[in-house]
């Protein structure tokens, strides 16, 4: 899990999240509303709702593009059940959320990374059990 978390206020614009992440070296960024997580802004969010349409990323708000609601976990999740839960909801990224505050993201490359007899099961899980292929936008290989 991630501990230091990156965050951007859901009234800055999508131009300022953009760079951010350049800056951060991170594809997605938990949106925050009074320290409350309310969202989270993906690069794919970029690309289809701002780049895609040609819109101007200076006068769009992220609170405009961010998925919502957020699939969320709590610090007492084991890690299988963590896996599975992104899997199940389609998220590669999972914050892990205390009190209403993010206090850190779980990601499947992160499972992927520390845990390699993990990865054959989440190869197992998206080849078998729960992924639907057609619709997801990601995949182990």
């Amino acid at each position: 899990m991630i501990k230091n978390i990156v965050t951007i206020e859901a009234g800055q614009n999508v131009l300022q999240a953009a760079e951010l992440m350049g800056e951060k070296g991170v594809s997605s960024l938990p949106v925050v509303s009074k320290g409350k997580l309310v969202g989270i802004v993906t690069e794919k969010d970029m690309v289809i709702r701002v780049v895609a349409r040609g819109l101007n990323g200076k006068k769009i708000l992220v609170e405009e593009i961010m998925s919502y609601p957020v699939v969320i976990t709590s610090p007492e999740i084991q890690l299988e059940e963590a896996t599975k839960l992104m899997l199940s909801k389609g998220v590669r990224m999972l914050p892990v959320v205390e009190d209403g505050h993010v206090i850190g993201i779980l990601s499947l490359t992160d499972v992927a990374k520390a845990y390699p007899e993990v990865y054959a099961t989440l190869k197992k899980l998206v080849d078998e059990i729960i992924i639907d292929k057609k619709t997801t936008d990601f995949y182990i290989a």
